[in-house]
């Protein structure tokens, strides 16, 4: 998980020999024991041309979740690893649209082109919190995407972070500005049609 192949740039201090293509080959199709390898990187939402450019019959999953709790999630992982040095003024005081992982949130962008860059039999979009609320059958539908057996999967525990509280007032600010943009990922499925976990367009109109 988190490999950053085709993200290197978001890596401090990486070291080029360890991104070289033979070292990200290792993790391809074995074919003497026939299984698959994948991997997942958040970042790779931003990373279309370069992985279609790689490889233009990958397969595609991104996992959705509620925008305005995605970039709450961030600003907690921000605030727990001290990532706000490079701000010259409080949090609090700026715009939330001019925060990068307020911006990250918006799904329409990156999703738009990973449609435009592999066939929508390609890309699957799974909703998180539907997810969350059913693994066993999310995952049943994932192996069947891949063209895997079905395996039996213990559901796992998922809980956020919630001890570094965000500003006051600032949950209202995320939900205030994402609520003009719910709803566009829904357009580019009516236009696209990918595959969807739930196959349920209808709950999609959160993203």
């Amino acid at each position: 998980k988190e490999l950053h192949y085709f993200t290197r740039e978001y890596v401090p201090n990486y070291d080029p020999m360890l991104f070289g293509l033979e070292y990200y080959e290792q993790l391809r199709y074995d074919a003497t024991n026939g299984k698959l390898c994948g991997e997942a990187s958040p970042s790779y939402i931003l990373a279309a041309s370069r992985i279609a450019a790689f490889n233009p019959n990958a397969k595609i999953i991104i996992i959705l979740r509620d925008p305005a709790a995605r970039a709450l999630s961030q600003y907690r992982q921000y605030r727990e690893h001290d990532l706000f040095f490079h701000m010259t003024s409080a949090i609090e005081d700026r715009p939330v649209e001019s925060l990068n992982f307020v911006q990250d949130s918006l799904y329409e962008p990156a999703v738009s082109s990973f449609l435009q860059h592999f066939p929508p039999r390609q890309v699957m979009l799974v909703s998180f919190e539907e997810f969350c609320a059913s693994q066993s059958d999310a995952m049943k539908h994932v192996f069947d995407f891949l063209g895997l057996a079905p395996m039996t999967i213990a559901n796992a525990r998922y809980s956020a972070s919630a001890t570094i509280p965000a500003p006051k007032g600032f949950a209202a600010k995320l939900d205030d500005f994402f609520s003009s943009k719910r709803g566009r990922v829904a357009k580019l499925i009516q236009e696209h049609h990918p595959v969807l976990y739930p196959d349920r367009p209808e709950l999609f109109e959160r993203y």
